[in-house]
């Protein structure tokens, strides 16, 4: 359970990593323990994030519901985005817009726009007015999809009322007759290699995603626990001169190249390739360094701003900046407005560091760094 709580507690820090990235964050209500229950009648009017052993939501939500437990049943409206996690989930209710949903098994017998599930079991018997992506051991088809279906899976149950309004693509060992004369056009691809499924591209996003995480989440404990200094330095320019670091940091994502590119120009010329090489490689192997750890120094950041948590939360944190980074589009964005910060605050770090020409080498609890004010630099 204590996993589940972390990644309660990641989805608290999504919305701010997501507002950070071009999206207005919404005011939001987190909730967390061993139960969670919002009965029937009872209304929250903002975003909410739960993270809980047992969820059970009867009642409305008027805004995105975030729930990770072991046990998740949704009965009443969510008038926005689900995005579920857990072993068991079923959802009865109304879902104004799409559904995202992982894990064990799934039952999806209310309303919603899109649905997008990877899970063991996937049971569909709602109704589906947009498009529906599914990659499981298992799926159970009953429903009305208006739009279009893609389906990979081990084995492919259709009832004879299930209707597809669109396009079936689906990858089984072989082919389901009910399911092509369900939708309005099919098409099936025996092997897997010959065109990629919803099944495999979840597994894969799935695996690169945990390989991020488990990454990230390493380098930013090593910085924390042996270059305590690095990532506060950060912080006190984002703190201190945040549109600064804007600045810097577009002014160098254009120029930075052209000059490091001048730079091995000139010295090819003065001092031959050896010279040449030395200076591309320095130059753009530290561009490329900041690029790699840009999400770490800007969920550090976050982390220090918006929870008490200590390590804990700015691991969090930086466990979200993880999952952003694979996430598409979102994830180009997240990534490419951290770089331009992280960019512009090691510039004016540096800038800081001539000015008071020394460093200052007071330690930052690697414990409880948010505890301490970060040393002045």
């Amino acid at each position: 359970m204590k996993i589940l709580n972390k990644l309660g507690l990641g989805l608290i820090l999504a919305i701010i990593l997501f507002s950070f990235s071009g999206g207005s964050a919404e005011a939001a209500d987190f909730e967390s323990g061993e139960t969670f229950e919002l009965e029937a009648g009872e209304t929250v009017d903002d975003t909410l994030f739960v993270s809980a052993t047992d969820i059970l939501i009867d009642g409305d939500v008027n805004g995105d519901l975030f729930a990770a437990g072991q046990t998740v049943t949704v009965n009443g409206r969510i008038d926005g985005n689900l995005f579920v996690a857990g072993a068991n989930i079923t959802v009865n209710g109304e879902i104004a817009e799409d559904i995202f949903s992982s894990g064990g098994t799934f039952v999806f017998t209310g309303t919603a726009d899109d649905i997008r599930v990877g899970g063991g079991q996937v049971t569909i018997k709602g109704d589906v007015a947009g498009d529906v992506m599914i990659g499981a051991g298992l799926v159970k088809l009953d429903s009305k999809i208006a739009g279009d279906a893609f389906i990979g899976t081990e084995e492919l149950d259709v009832t004879e009322s299930n209707r597809i309004g669109g396009k079936l693509s689906y990858t089984t060992p072989e082919q389901v007759q009910a399911a092509e004369d369900s939708a309005s056009f099919a098409e099936f691809f025996e092997d897997e290699e010959v065109a990629p499924t919803t099944g495999s591209l979840i597994r894969e996003w799935f695996v690169g995603t945990l390989l991020a995480v488990i990454g990230y989440v390493l380098i930013a404990w090593l910085l924390v626990r042996f270059v305590p200094g690095f990532l506060p330095r950060h912080d006190n320019a984002l703190n201190n001169q945040l549109g600064s670091s804007v600045g810097y940091g577009l002014a160098g994502l254009i120029f930075l190249p052209i000059v490091i590119f001048i730079a091995t120009m000139v010295m090819g010329i003065l001092f031959g390739f050896g010279g040449a090489m030395a200076v591309a490689f320095t130059g753009f192997s530290g561009l490329a360094l900041i690029w790699l750890l840009s999400p770490i120094v800007i969920a550090h950041w976050l982390g220090t701003q918006f929870t008490d948590m200590g390590m804990t939360g700015i691991l969090v944190a930086v466990a979200v900046a993880a999952i952003l980074i694979t996430l598409p589009l979102v994830g180009g964005i997240f990534a490419l407005a951290s770089y331009v910060l992280a960019l512009g605050s090691a510039f004016l770090a540096r800038m800081d560091n001539n000015d008071s020409g020394s460093v200052s080498n007071d330690p930052i609890d690697p414990i409880d760094p948010i505890e301490k004010t970060p040393a002045a630099v």
